[in-house]
């Protein structure tokens, strides 16, 4: 079974999980672990190897284990991503197109659609409080922006398409389903499993390299910089659990 294959089968088993409405959360945290082991440069586990029956041993392992914190993270995202929706259709409702406004309704977005996609995946990786898992995304998406903005835009870019695709013909919308969802899970597992990768094996800086360094460049600030990065990964790691 090739990769492609693969991730149709985890987007079958996240409609089959999430047919009861109250176990999408679930449903996806579960899409989403599987989907870490199939995500490819710089995954923690990547692994090719396994079938059809392995990985559906894996979505209903995660299933299970994080079946409450799924519900929980349905509800936050069912309110942060519902007010941002009324917020957009105000917006369009009212015809707004003040450029401040908009700067900061689209950054806001962006940071909510991060912190999403974030609660998941570490539900999926880690284990925590949820209360934890929340504020930890905000973490981790202010932390990692550069990947979390490319995240978000991916994610905001595939719905959108799908949307499209439903309001141009609705038939052509439901067949889209049959793969669509499994491309968000690859796009959340990629961005997660980097961002991951990056917490638990935080690069090591040679004192050598940084007195070159701040010979080349002049600049007296980068240890101290690169000291509050480490103390903020260091703290990231600490509250994220394992």
């Amino acid at each position: 079974m090739n990769k492609t294959l693969k991730f149709l089968w985890i987007n079958f088993l996240w409609f089959l999980f999430s047919i009861p409405v109250i176990t999408i959360g679930g449903a996806t945290s579960a899409a989403i672990y599987v989907s870490l082991k199939l995500a490819g440069k710089d995954n923690l586990s990547a692994d090719d190897s396994l079938s059809a029956k392995e990985l559906f041993k894996l979505f209903f392992k995660s299933f299970k284990e994080n079946f409450l914190q799924g519900i929980a993270a349905l509800i936050f995202s069912a309110i942060t991503m519902g007010l941002t929706g009324f917020v957009w259709y105000k917006i369009i409702d009212n015809d707004i197109y003040n450029i401040f406004i908009l700067f900061i309704v689209v950054i806001c977005t962006l940071v909510i659609v991060s912190m999403n996609c974030y609660v998941y995946s570490m539900i999926a990786h880690y284990k925590n409080s949820f209360v934890n898992f929340m504020k930890n995304s905000v973490a981790v998406t202010f932390t990692f922006y550069k990947w979390s903005l490319k995240m978000s835009f991916f994610v905001i870019l595939e719905l959108c398409v799908l949307a499209f695709l439903f309001w141009l013909n609705p038939f052509a919308g439901i067949i889209s389903l049959i793969f669509w969802p499994s491309t968000i899970f690859f796009a959340v597992s990629n961005y997660s499993a980097k961002t991951f990768y990056q917490l638990e094996n935080p690069p090591v800086y040679e004192e050598d390299a940084e007195e070159e360094l701040d010979a080349s460049f002049g600049n007296s600030n980068l240890k101290t910089d690169k000291e509050k990065g480490e103390a903020i990964v260091a703290n990231l790691r600490s509250k994220l659990g394992n």
